[in-house]
């Protein structure tokens, strides 16, 4: 099992902490894949051939680990692992639009800032490259999450884990303070990764500033 993140030169500090918390958290090796500049989504799309015969983990550069894991029950499974994208419970976010445009079950949309795969799911990633370059300029997402959704879909098993794996703290703040406490998103103990991608700097201050309240105050400083 291998840890694995993308990098642009912008975003190429974030990357570093990212790799040496999933080490140090998680016990297992992790790398980077640089690519040339931040805009560079369908790069995902490349892994599948860059990484065979083990189990890869991938996280975004801006989904840091904060406590010890273990990665061993994500190992070597016959589903493609995620977690759920909280956008789907808002109709004007673009996980909707994309889900009816795409054909994908909404119920099982991920977000594609963590996620598990094996050689078993290697068609994911070539299907996902076609539909990108098929669809992108009809989609509201950046264009890889949405299409390795669709792809995972057709080709694969998709299991949802616990959001644990893949917090986002502005989606936990904004069901609260709308008071919807529903799918379980809020968590009850300290998940074991933040992540705030997706966000503009101002939304990620916030973000940081919830989890860092509820769970751990470090992040309240954190570089992202």
């Amino acid at each position: 099992m291998i840890g694995v993140t993308l990098a642009s030169p912008e975003t190429a500090h974030l990357a570093t902490e990212a790799v040496a918390r999933f080490t140090a958290f998680t016990g297992k090796t992790a790398v980077t894949v640089t690519t040339p500049s931040g805009g560079n989504y369908a790069a995902k799309f490349e892994l599948a051939s860059m990484f065979r015969g083990q189990t890869v983990v991938f996280f975004d550069a801006d989904l840091w680990f904060n406590r010890p894991c273990d990665l061993s029950p994500l190992d070597d499974q016959e589903e493609f692992l995620a977690v759920r994208d909280p956008g789907i419970y808002a109709t004007q976010h673009f996980p909707a639009f994309d889900s009816a445009y795409l054909g994908i079950d909404v119920k099982k949309y991920f977000n594609s800032g963590f996620f598990v795969w094996n050689d078993r799911h290697r068609h994911v990633f070539a299907e996902g490259e076609k539909l990108f370059a098929e669809h992108f300029d009809n989609l509201k997402d950046f264009g890889e999450q949405s299409c390795l959704n669709a792809a995972a879909q057709k080709f694969s098993k998709v299991r949802l884990i616990s959001n644990k794996w893949n917090y986002l703290p502005v989606a936990a703040r904004d069901k609260e303070q709308s008071g919807d406490l529903s799918d379980a998103m809020e968590l009850q103990t300290e998940p074991w990764a933040v992540h705030a991608a997706g966000y503009p700097p101002h939304a990620k201050e916030a973000a940081l500033k919830y989890y860092s309240t509820h769970f751990n105050p470090e992040f309240q400083d954190a570089k992202y």
